[in-house]
């Protein structure tokens, strides 16, 4: 934020000095490792948010304020940060520091791996959860998530490479990558990972 490069390293947060190459002291400790971040304005007032799994903490460019709302992925959609948790509990905020409550995946605990917007079938750019089972979509109006095609084996790191570029959501599961374009008459999937063909030599083999 304000053109400063911020990260965490494990719990302590620092800043990068570009002009002595080096990252400083640490500004902040978290209370567990952080999970996720996002830089938002809301309010007029541009936020720097880290998440830790039973909390997560925003700066205004002076102050850290800490909150204990439960959050591991974080992104910002529809003028309302969103978070959702290790039960996949999702929940948003219109003023920073206030949270309210929305769906809840039917997922057992520690199943959501990334939170990301990604073209609906009808066109518009929603909130989607990527889990250990496939990506689930979320139904704003009626504050539900529903399980999206195609469907995967269930995978510990699952969805952890989801994120949209261009007209397609890419999700990864394992080595595999799946390419899909959403549409009124059905998505169009195609395998884009890295372990087509004759595979990864085992070196570069990993999650």
């Amino acid at each position: 934020r304000d053109n400063v490069i911020f990260a965490a390293f494990g719990s302590a947060v620092r800043s990068y000095t570009p002009a002595s190459d080096s990252w400083g002291s640490t500004l902040v400790t978290l209370a567990e490792n952080a999970t996720d971040s996002i830089n938002v304005r809301m309010g007029g007032t541009e936020y720097l948010v880290i998440a830790y799994s039973s909390g997560y903490i925003y700066f205004d460019g002076t102050n850290w304020v800490t909150s204990t709302k439960d959050v591991r992925y974080l992104d910002y959609w529809d003028d309302r940060l969103w978070g959702i948790d290790s039960t996949g509990l999702l929940w948003s905020s219109g003023t920073i520091g206030v949270t309210e409550d929305d769906a809840q995946i039917p997922l057992p605990n520690n199943s959501v791996t990334n939170l990301f917007q990604a073209r609906a079938p009808d066109g518009d750019i929603i909130l989607h959860a990527a889990t250990v089972r496939g990506v689930y979509a979320h139904n704003a109006d009626a504050q539900t998530f529903h399980p999206t095609e195609p469907r995967f084996p269930l995978h510990p790191d699952g969805g952890k490479g989801a994120d949209s570029w261009r007209d397609a959501m890419y999700v990864s599961a394992g080595l595999g990558a799946y390419k899909k374009i959403g549409g009124p008459q059905g998505a169009v999937v195609t395998v884009v990972g890295p372990d087509q063909d004759h595979g990864l030599p085992a070196a570069y083999r990993g999650s």
